[in-house]
């Protein structure tokens, strides 16, 4: 098959932020992405851990309830499930194709701004990094704030290839952010 083709950034966010969810609990909020037509939710542990379920809002406004099906106790990974079918969703791509230097935009729901919004940046690095946990890590410069956390970092073909997770918070620090593969 011949290689999915890069898309300009307004075709990437038009198709792709259609599967982006804001995700709320009583004490916590997020982003989260569909990876299948059928409702499954992929998020972050942190932001799933203690729930039952977790209030979806769909770009457009719709608001379903998301049950916590799942929650990786090592990985900050979580995926939840909401009743309903025929869902936009987001390819995966593959971990192994992510290539330092490659440019990437985030989607997400930062805290205190607009929702559904879009960072762009690169991948500053991609490997093991311990002080994050285990998995494979992508460094990025897009910038990545609370409520991007469970968000999708996607490549400009349009494909998922990390989960927004965490940033680097320290004095004289700034622009770093990690995606787990």
């Amino acid at each position: 098959t011949p290689p999915i083709a890069e898309l300009s950034l307004e075709d990437l966010v038009s198709r792709t932020k259609p599967a982006v969810v804001y995700l709320k609990s009583l004490t916590k909020s997020g982003t989260g992405f569909f990876v299948t037509d059928t409702g499954v939710i992929a998020t972050n542990a942190h932001l799933a851990r203690g729930e039952d379920s977790l209030l979806a809002t769909l770009p457009d406004g719709t608001q379903l309830d998301a049950r916590v099906v799942y929650v990786d106790p090592d990985l900050d990974i979580a995926l939840a499930k909401t009743a309903g079918t025929n869902f936009p969703h987001l390819p995966l791509g593959a971990a192994a194709e992510v290539r330092q230097g490659e440019s990437v935009v985030a989607v997400g729901n930062p805290g205190d701004a607009m929702l559904f919004s879009v960072t762009r940046g690169i991948v500053s690095a991609v490997g093991r990094f311990d002080a994050a946990g285990p998995g494979t890590w992508i460094q990025t410069d897009a910038p990545i704030n609370p409520g991007n956390s469970g968000g999708p970092l996607l490549n400009l073909r349009g494909e998922v290839i990390g989960i927004n997770s965490q940033k680097l918070t320290k004095k004289n620090v700034t622009g770093i952010g990690f995606a787990l593969s």
